[in-house]
């Protein structure tokens, strides 16, 4: 389990190793953030593919998935209702001073896990418009795809 205020940095660096970037030997979140590029790999062979892996984070990874049957399960916490996560998300995104009203509307859903179609039928915008959006986001944010995005969300998120 990664530390919730960090989650935006370590879901960031594991994008930066998952797109073969090598982090600093001292960077904060080195070792989290191959735990997750792993954690998010599609296969084992996309792991070993890694070409920066720290043999160290992955030989912990395999030792645990060799000790432990994982399996996913879905639950809900107690704490914030579900209303205070999307006044904070919003907020967050509203710091993102670079972006229009509309883009800020859209990263907004994104960063709730909402699809393209989805987003479009919530702002009664077409699929194609809200393509347009999302790239026009991801340049003005410097990041390549939804993970990255939303990583920066989660980072203003937790400042």
């Amino acid at each position: 389990m990664f530390p919730k205020r960090d989650i935006g940095a370590v879901m960031e660096a594991g994008h930066l190793i998952k797109a073969h970037k090598l982090l600093p030997e001292d960077h904060p979140h080195r070792i989290a953030g191959y735990i997750y590029a792993i954690c998010t790999a599609e296969d084992m062979e996309a792991v070993k593919n890694l070409v920066c892996i720290d043999e160290q984070a992955f030989e912990v990874y395999l030792s645990f998935m060799r000790a432990e049957h994982v399996s996913e399960v879905v639950f809900d916490l107690p704490g914030e209702p579900e209303a205070d996560d999307r006044e904070a998300i919003a907020g967050a995104v509203s710091s993102l001073e670079d972006l229009s009203p509309r883009e800020r509307e859209v990263l907004t859903l994104l960063s709730k896990g909402k699809n393209n179609q989805e987003i479009a039928e919530t702002l009664y915008i077409s699929t194609h418009t809200v393509k347009n959006h999302v790239t026009k986001i991801f340049h003005k944010l410097n990041v390549s795809d939804r993970v990255g995005a939303i990583s920066k969300v989660y980072s203003y998120l937790h400042k």
